[in-house]
Order: C-alpha cells, then sequence, then structure tokens
C-alpha cells in the first residue's frame, strides 16, 4: 500500500493522506478518510484511477479534497493527461471537485448518462459531456466501461454506474456503504451485513422495494470486483451478492 503526503494546507480536508492500491489490472483505488470528528466512527471517500491509453477517473470527490485528489494521481500519471472524468450522480462527494478537475487537466471530459449530462454537467462545465446510453461502451485502451442507468439506486434520478468490462469491475458507488476508515483495501468478507446496518440508521435508498429489477441488470453483468465508494472493495461471487442485497432491499 502506498501514501502520498506534501505540505499540509490550511483545510483538514486538502491536507488528507490519500491511500493508493491497485485492487484489478490497470485499477487504482485511492482512499481518503474524512476529517477527524466529521464522521462519527469514520468515512472513507473512495475514487478509482484506470490508468490506459485515456486515463478514466470515477468520482471527482469533493471540491474541498481536491488538492489531496491531484496529489495521489500524480503518483500515477500526470494529472493533465486525466481524458475522462464519470460519477454516478451530482453530490458533493461525487461531483464537488467536477470543475477543479476540468480546469487542471485541458483534454478532460466528464462521461455518463443522459440524465448525468442534463442535470449535472451542461449547464455548469465548460466542456459538454460525453453522453452514453444504457449500455453503451467507451474504450480506454487496454480497458472498456460500460454506461449503465440506474435511477433512484441508490438515489437520485440521474443516477448511474460503470462497469470496466476486462476485469468485470462494477464501479457501484454507493452501493455497500458502510462507516470506519481503516478497510482494508479489497475484501471477500460479508459486506451487506454492515452496510445494512447503516441503511438501518439512514435509508439512503430513494426507493428500496422496488429497486430489484435495477439490481438485476446489474447481477446480470456477473461482476468480480464491487468497487463501493465508501468501504472496502469487495471480491467474489457478485451475482449473488448483489442479488442478496435486492433480497433485503426488498424486505425493506
Amino acid at each position: 500500500m502506498t501514501s502520498h503526503t506534501d505540505t499540509p494546507p490550511t483545510d483538514p480536508f486538502a491536507a488528507a493522506t490519500t491511500h493508493i492500491d491497485q485492487i484489478a489490472d490497470g485499477i487504482y483505488r485511492l482512499a481518503t478518510p474524512a476529517p477527524a470528528g466529521q464522521m462519527p466512527g469514520g468515512f472513507l471517500y473512495g475514487q478509482f484511477l484506470i490508468v490506459d491509453d485515456q486515463p478514466l477517473l470515477h468520482h471527482a470527490g469533493p471540491h474541498r479534497m481536491f488538492a489531496a485528489t491531484r496529489r495521489a494521481i500524480e503518483t500515477l500519471i500526470p494529472f493533465e493527461s486525466l481524458r475522462w472524468l464519470s460519477f454516478g450522480h451530482g453530490e458533493s462527494d461525487e461531483s464537488g471537485a467536477m470543475l477543479d478537475i476540468l480546469d487542471a487537466a485541458p483534454d478532460c471530459e466528464v462521461v455518463g448518462g443522459n440524465m448525468i449530462a442534463n442535470l449535472v454537467v451542461d449547464d455548469a462545465a465548460p466542456r459538454p459531456a460525453r453522453r452514453l446510453g444504457h449500455g453503451e461502451t467507451l474504450s480506454l485502451g487496454r480497458h472498456e466501461v460500460m454506461w449503465l442507468d440506474t435511477p433512484h439506486v441508490p438515489h437520485n434520478w440521474e443516477a448511474g454506474m460503470m462497469f470496466e468490462t476486462t476485469t468485470r469491475t462494477l464501479l457501484c458507488g454507493d452501493l455497500f456503504t458502510q462507516f470506519g476508515d481503516d478497510h482494508p483495501p479489497v475484501t471477500e468478507s460479508d459486506v451487506l451485513a454492515p452496510s445494512e446496518a447503516i441503511r438501518a440508521r439512514a435509508s439512503y435508498f430513494s426507493n428500496p422495494a422496488g429497486a430489484r429489477p435495477v439490481i438485476e441488470q446489474l447481477a446480470a453483468l456477473e461482476p468480480a470486483y464491487l468497487a463501493t465508494m465508501h468501504g472496502p472493495v469487495w471480491k467474489g461471487d457478485g451475482r449473488a451478492m448483489l442479488l442478496r442485497l435486492a433480497d433485503a432491499l426488498e424486505g425493506n
């Protein structure tokens, strides 16, 4: 595991240490803990960098965390070489640093679904989004990403996810969210029970009882990795784990 630090800026978010781990071939998890005291029990902000001919960063991270994000990325590639930025919905931890990233990487464009483009990107960003339809793919070089519309799963009308087809990594955003900031980069331990404990305290799914059809589409991809934003990356039978989640949500 590699950590990158620099002269700490005043803002504790910008001064945070980001842990960098390769979780699949060419895919790196950038894990930055929230400042102490912000979230009882700790909280982790996960971003995923696909290093390829056209590098892609999934999750912009919060605006205040941009300095930490940039330092971490620059340990792997020149920041200005970023070609694509994606995120699952418009929210400060997913898209907060969008403008910072697009300003610092002049060839970078946001890529995502039509609703992301309409509601989050095109009115605010200096460049329009590259739109992908549901199930449409984009080649990065050795890797290929597929956009998946997941409206209201887990929340927001414009919600969607990315699936990296060569490693079968589902960049699943807020699914399987856990508290804590000391998770292992990759785990094969159960992630459903701890994430359900969070949902019992904070019901963050827009429509849990109606989520099954969307989750079944994700399960049909048979992902080998479930790359959640707030917690460890889960490795195993992704189809079975996602169907367990659908069962739990349906029984809400």
